[in-house]
């Protein structure tokens, strides 16, 4: 069938004239063509709504794997950190949780630079989630600020443990009869800090 013939034979037929009535009787008449169109407009009903349904649950997926490359993006990130954090606590140096072998170890940094010490204080152990510190409070005498800095920096560089200064202070004094001699007097507080590994 031509499909301009058709349009003009439209044109020219007036869809207004059409009857209602007698299109419902000619489908009565034929019912296999009214159960035809039926099922057509049912099929077309179906079909729409199983596309529709495929495009929402595409969208959904869509969206699901953006959300997933996100989260695996996101777990690689912690693996990263996680692996540069267990370098870094590897590096880390230990430590002295013993206040006993600390003294020790701070006796022999003082000797090794002439500085005699007066006293030592155990002071408090805190305990966290990260780490333990463990504090020793010492008084020393020494002859010049230079030995005394010294003695500051070998603590806190000592490479086999984690020391550092939390405070000090110091005073210079004179000693002697004839001879008048500067001694320097400092009380310096040493933490020991071990990590949790």
């Amino acid at each position: 069938m031509d499909i301009k013939k058709t349009i003009a034979f439209l044109q020219e037929y007036d869809i207004k004239n059409i009857d209602p009535a007698v299109v419902k009787n000619q489908l009565l008449k034929r019912k296999d063509i009214a159960a035809i169109g039926v099922l057509a407009l049912l099929t077309l009903i179906m079909v729409s709504n199983i596309a529709a349904g495929h495009r929402r649950r595409t969208a959904q997926l869509k969206q699901s794997i953006a959300a997933m490359t996100e989260r695996a993006a996101a777990v690689r990130e912690v693996q990263t950190a996680q692996k540069e954090l267990d370098a870094l606590l590897a590096k880390m140096p230990d430590g002295i949780t013993e206040a006993n072998r600390m003294i020790s170890t701070l006796n022999d940094l003082a000797m090794a630079r002439g500085i005699q010490i007066l006293s030592f204080a155990p002071g408090q152990q805190n305990a966290t989630d990260l780490y333990n510190a463990t504090q020793v409070r010492l008084e020393v005498l020494t002859g010049t600020y230079a030995d005394l800095g010294l003695f500051v920096t070998d603590i806190e560089r000592h490479a086999p443990y984690s020391f550092r200064i939390d405070e000090w202070s110091a005073s210079s004094t004179a000693s002697g009869t004839s001879e008048t001699q500067e001694k320097i007097n400092a009380t310096i507080q040493v933490v020991s800090v071990k990590v949790k590994k």
